[in-house]
């Protein structure tokens, strides 16, 4: 099986590099710059390809950017130019999902004249191709929405087409990337969801489309917070919601009136010291005390958790101004950690984490442990000032394939200065298994799958642990050997270790692997798939920790 498996990846080699324009592979000079995409990113729907021609005299026509799949198949589209950059924008809807490389290169008499460094991007159209949202997405008539759209591609016109025909056309706000609009909804309008379809239209004059919903409630209240299936851990809260102006609201948790409560001027209502119950709880409001008929809407009634003794443990990826929807301003990542402050959040360093597993100390009062993936830049440079600032530490899982490879990657040194700091501790992202494997039933983790062969079977399952072994192995000794400390966390790739990975992991030393599937962890706190929640760029981070 061994040498099957050497075999095909002789194979996959050669037909890489055969689909490559001739003499790309010894390219040296990097006349061209990818901008953006980073590598490693992860890009769903539409892509902006950015890249910088460094002097280079060439026809634009002869500019190129290429993509190639795992299995050496390449598509070739042609850079355009916007006076500052050559761009242009992918639609990776109809892509295989998984590993894909990019290239952008130059030709000068149908021979090659210079190139870019190859970056690495992940697909996974899992997700929305352009991100269109409406803000409140619950509403009253006679009330103003603010519809968004983000995209990671040039566009140079959007507009939101309602229900009933009306346009609102989107104004694009360069200091937030984002485009904007606003909307009366009308009071002749029926209660219920209504579709939105926002257009866009890119500089190719292709028009992109997106839909978005919002929901009008007039006849009873509704609730804002807690949101429908949150998992909260402190016993105590702050029940918020919408009704019409100067009426009653009254509320109801797990089957008894709790409290009531006058809406303000501006139709919000909130009633305080809400006392819920460990385990699932039911909230309900309405207007009239009395009333015989039950909750009329899904958001007048919302189930929450209760799961005190809790640890929330935070996944971030990049801090920056721009970037995917993993990408959190600096701005941002500051408040949230305000609010952690302010609302009496304890952080867990890595090093008390480390003791609590080993039996030596005990996790405080409301605790939080603040993690960051992959090894992006944007940690260095905005994210380790800040927690130096407000002396907390935090995890940081590195794809150590990537750290000083990558242009918008960390380097080591930089990791030795953040672990030096006592700011981060660095831990195993893997090595270089970030990457999904494409098979006939579904897209899967190639840490926690076996990979399909070219002959249309599966690697063995002997194959499989060894190269887990292989990769998690060299993910920590590169760690230890260039910042001189021992390893102890691993963070799994998309999701959680099947029973595979954490053995392997036990085995070669690890304290505790981490997933990424959402939710809270009860304590005492048990050191396998150590649950995660993933912060997205737009989230109100009060909305997740409480």
């Amino acid at each position: 099986m061994k040498k099957k498996f050497i075999l095909w990846l002789l194979v996959f080699l050669f037909s890489f590099l055969s689909v490559l324009p001739l003499n790309l592979v010894d390219a040296r000079n990097k006349d061209l710059m990818i901008r953006s995409p980073f590598g490693g990113e992860v890009l769903h729907g539409f892509q902006l390809v950015r890249v910088e021609s460094k002097g280079l005299n060439i026809s634009q026509k002869d500019l190129l950017l290429s993509i190639i799949d795992t299995r050496g198949h390449r598509v070739d589209l042609p850079l355009e130019s916007d006076g500052r950059f050559l761009f242009t924008n992918l639609d990776t809807r109809n892509w295989v999902d998984g590993t894909h490389y990019l290239i952008a290169w130059a030709r000068k008499d149908d021979r090659w004249a210079g190139d870019s460094e190859m970056i690495s991007v992940v697909i996974d159209n899992r997700t929305p191709a352009l991100d269109a949202s409406i803000q409140p997405s619950l509403t009253r008539s006679g009330n103003e929405i603010s519809l968004f759209l983000k995209a990671q591609i040039l566009i140079i016109e959007a507009f939101a087409e309602m229900e009933n025909g009306v346009r609102v056309f989107l104004h694009y706000h360069e200091d937030q990337e984002i485009w904007k609009g606003r909307y009366f909804v009308p009071y002749i309008i029926n209660e219920g969801a209504h579709f939105v379809t926002i257009h866009a239209r890119d500089a190719s004059g292709k028009v992109l489309q997106s839909n978005a919903s919002y929901m009008v409630c007039n006849s009873e209240p509704f609730i804002v917070f807690p949101k429908n299936q949150m998992q909260i851990s402190r016993n105590l809260i702050t029940t918020r919601g919408r009704y019409q102006a100067g009426s009653s609201v009254f509320l109801s948790v797990n089957g008894e009136w709790t409290g009531e409560t006058i809406t303000a001027s501006n139709g919000e209502w909130s009633i305080e010291n809400i006392e819920l119950q460990p385990g699932n709880n039911e909230l309900i409001v309405f207007s009239q005390q009395d009333n015989p008929y039950g909750p009329l809407f899904p958001y007048q009634k919302v189930n929450t958790e209760l799961k005190e003794d809790s640890l929330y443990v935070l996944t971030y990826h990049n801090i920056a101004s721009s970037g995917n929807i993993y990408s959190r301003s600096a701005e941002e990542f500051e408040r949230d950690l305000n609010y952690f402050i302010e609302n009496d959040f304890n952080i867990v360093s890595p090093t008390l984490l480390l003791s609590y597993f080993d039996g030596k100390a005990d996790l405080p009062q409301n605790p939080v442990l603040i993690t960051f993936d992959d090894g992006y830049t944007g940690v260095y440079t905005k994210a380790y000032p800040l927690l130096q600032q407000y002396q907390i530490s935090a995890i940081f899982f590195v794809l150590t394939s990537r750290v000083g490879v990558f242009r918008d990657f960390v380097t080591w040194e930089q990791l030795s200065e953040m672990q030096s700091a006592r700011v981060f501790s660095i831990e195993s992202h893997t090595h270089n298994a970030h990457f999904y494997v494409s098979e006939a039933d579904g897209l899967h983790a190639a840490l926690t799958s076996r990979i399909p062969l070219p002959d249309g079977t599966l690697e063995s399952y002997e194959a499989y642990r060894q190269r887990v072994a292989q990769d998690l192995k060299k993910s920590k000794d590169l760690i230890e050997m260039h910042i001189n400390k021992k390893v102890h966390f691993l963070s799994v790739p998309f999701g959680s270790a099947n029973r595979e990975v954490n053995e392997i992991s036990l085995n070669l030393g690890f304290k505790a692997t981490f997933n990424s599937d959402g939710g809270i962890n009860s304590l005492p706190l048990k050191p396998l798939n150590v649950k995660r929640i993933t912060i997205k760029r737009d989230d109100k981070i009060e909305d997740i920790v409480y």
